[in-house]
């Protein structure tokens, strides 16, 4: 199934789906459709510096997260 991306953007619904996620309180299906719901169309994990970025479909980046210590880097 396909996921519609919501225009609206929502770094705080980015930040409670990536943490529920690392918690293992969801789903991966649920984690994706909520960043959906937050207005993210991709993300990248840089496994090198360990931070994971949210964009929007306009490339427009929306949270950046410390990988290894789940923390927000923006």
């Amino acid at each position: 199934n396909l996921l519609k991306v919501s225009t609206t953007k929502n770094p705080a619904k980015i930040k409670e789906a990536a943490l529920l996620h690392i918690c293992g309180k969801s789903t991966f299906r649920e984690y994706c459709s909520t960043l959906a719901g937050a207005g993210v169309f991709r993300w990248v994990t840089d496994v090198n510096h360990n931070k994971r970025s949210y964009y929007a479909i306009d490339n427009t980046l929306l949270y950046i997260e410390d990988v290894e210590n789940n923390k927000p880097l923006i």
